[in-house]
C-alpha cells in the first residue's frame, strides 16, 4: 500500500506469498523491487516513507487479522536502522548518535518508542482508510501467490495516499 505514495512504481515490483512453509522459512511472503525510486539524497520525507514501509507488513497483518506473526523480524530491524539514521540526521526529536550514560540511552529509547508509536498509529489510519482495497489486494495475492507490478498497479491506484509523499 505504501508504494502508492511513490511518483512511479518500481519497474520490477513483485509480491509473493509462500504456498507452503518449511521449518527453515523465516518469512511467509515478501515484496521485491528495483531501486530506481531511491533518490540520490535521502530526504526526511523519503526516510519517513522507508520507515513506514518497514512497519507496514506487520501492521497490515494486524489490521487484516487482528494479530501479528513473527515474520517481520527483518523488517523491524530495517525500521530500527532507518529510524536511527533519520533521528541522527537531525529529523524528529533530539537524538544522541553516540549516547553517553544511562540518561542519554533512556532518552534515545523513549524517542525511538515515540517515533514507532507515531508510525504504527499512522499506518492504522491508512489501513482503515483503505480497508476495502487492502482486503481485495490481500485476497488476490493469497489466491495467486505471486503478483507483478502490472497486476498490483490497479489496486495501488485506488489507495488514498499519504499527505507526506516519498519524494
Amino acid at each position: 500500500m505504501l508504494y502508492a505514495d511513490l511518483p512511479d512504481l518500481p519497474a520490477t515490483l513483485t509480491v509473493n506469498v509462500m504456498g507452503e512453509l518449511g521449518h527453515q522459512d523465516e518469512y511467509r511472503g515478501y515484496i521485491r523491487h528495483s531501486d530506481e525510486h531511491v533518490p540520490e539524497v535521502l530526504t526526511e520525507k523519503y526516510l519517513r516513507w522507508v520507515m513506514l514501509v518497514n512497519l507496514a507488513g506487520s501492521e497490515g497483518e494486524f489490521a487484516l487479522l487482528g494479530d501479528r506473526a513473527d515474520g517481520a523480524v527483518g523488517d523491524y530491524q530495517m525500521w530500527l536502522t532507518a529510524a536511527t539514521f533519520y533521528l541522527s540526521a537531525g529529523f524528529g526529536e533530539v537524538f544522541y548518535a553516540d549516547p553517553v550514560g544511562d540518561a542519554q540511552q533512556a532518552h534515545n529509547r523513549a524517542v525511538l518508542n515515540t517515533l514507532k508509536a507515531q508510525h504504527v498509529a499512522e499506518l492504522a489510519v491508512r489501513f482503515a482508510t483503505n480497508k476495502v482495497v487492502v482486503r481485495e489486494l490481500a485476497g488476490a495475492i493469497a489466491a495467486k501467490k505471486a503478483m507483478t507490478r502490472d497486476e498490483i498497479a490497479p489496486y495501488l491506484a485506488r489507495v488514498a495516499k499519504s499527505s507526506v509523499q516519498a519524494r
